[in-house]
């Protein structure tokens, strides 16, 4: 019945509307204004909550690299991308073959629409897709250090570039701590901190419908 009247000319006292798509922009643009409050309660949220992420992981890596024996720096100075931005971490002495070793460390979300396909068909495929990416931004490096990728997925491994690489800090640890459950404890952190910062964001998000 209301469509019927909003169908019908306006000297008929209608809208005048011949078809729904004529109401699909307006009513678009209406509903992200309504909820544009709510929008940037989420970004926000998802902004700061990534951050302390990739944060902590960088954190975990420099620690268990200094435990090994294996001094580092945090984003050196000096050491630059192609687009200006710097690496996670460089340590200080040799890792192989006489080059030093750099990492960057990153989280891919396992059902981000740009990867579900890949990761439907294998599993750690964005792992891979990002690790491809992460070389291709560091290709400079490539013939002066030893670059380790350090993607993980929200809800999958992490790339095989940085499962060999932990087990190298694995032998590394071992023989600085004579502990062999070390690789356990490095992954069980790692874990716990994707794991932690996932269900943060979505207690975030349902806070942020609370406040609505």
């Amino acid at each position: 019945m209301q469509w019927t009247q909003a169908s019908l000319p306006v000297k008929m006292c209608g809208l005048g509307i011949q078809k729904a798509s004529s109401l699909a922009l307006p009513a678009f643009l209406a509903s992200a204004a309504s909820t544009l409050h709510l929008q940037t309660l989420i970004l926000t949220s998802i902004l700061v909550t990534r951050i302390a992420r990739h944060s902590t992981i960088n954190d975990i890596i420099h620690r268990s690299l200094s435990k090994a024996g294996i001094p580092s720096i945090k984003e050196p100075r000096g050491l630059l991308r192609a687009d200006g931005r710097r690496p996670d971490g460089l340590t200080m002495i040799p890792w192989h073959s006489g080059r030093h070793l750099v990492w960057d460390a990153t989280v891919v979300d396992t059902l981000a629409s740009s990867y579900i396909q890949a990761t439907a068909a294998m599993a750690g495929a964005a792992d891979e897709i990002a690790t491809e990416r992460k070389n291709a931004k560091y290709s400079a490096f490539l013939n002066t250090h030893v670059f380790i990728p350090l993607p993980m997925e929200t809800i999958g491994p992490i790339n095989v570039t940085g499962q060999n690489f932990l087990r190298d800090l694995d032998r590394k640890l071992t023989m600085s701590t004579g502990d062999n459950q070390e690789t356990c404890f490095l992954l069980q952190r790692l874990s716990i901190n994707i794991g932690y910062n996932v269900l943060i964001r979505l207690l975030s998000v349902a806070l942020c419908l609370n406040k609505i």
